[in-house]
């Protein structure tokens, strides 16, 4: 998406953002912007890291359907994984990503 800049439409709209503020702001926003991505990050802030087994079991939702969210969520960096030895991957948030994304909602 191409920004122009030092526009007076751009400023009423984007606040203090600048063009790739913006674009990562609208990133971070289309991730969370799902009911089932918003209750995984819930969790994750909640209660720490979580293997992809346990997770499932708090939906009504089929392991492949919780996985492509998760897939949306890492592409948005929102959390991290890692291998866990014997159980297969376990999550957390990304406390930076989640930090930055506070930034730019307060920079609007």
């Amino acid at each position: 998406m191409k920004i122009k800049k030092d526009t007076k439409i751009e400023k009423e709209v984007f606040g203090n953002l600048i063009p790739k503020e913006v674009e990562e702001f609208s990133r971070i926003s289309k991730a969370i912007g799902h009911p089932v991505r918003v209750k995984l990050l819930q969790m994750f802030i909640e209660q720490g890291d979580w293997v992809c087994g346990k997770l499932v079991n708090h939906f009504d939702l089929a392991q492949s359907t919780v996985s492509e969210h998760l897939r949306i969520l890492l592409e948005a960096k929102l959390i991290k994984r890692e291998i866990y030895p014997g159980k297969g991957m376990k999550y957390c948030i990304n406390n930076e990503t989640l930090k930055k994304y506070k930034i730019l909602t307060a920079k609007l």
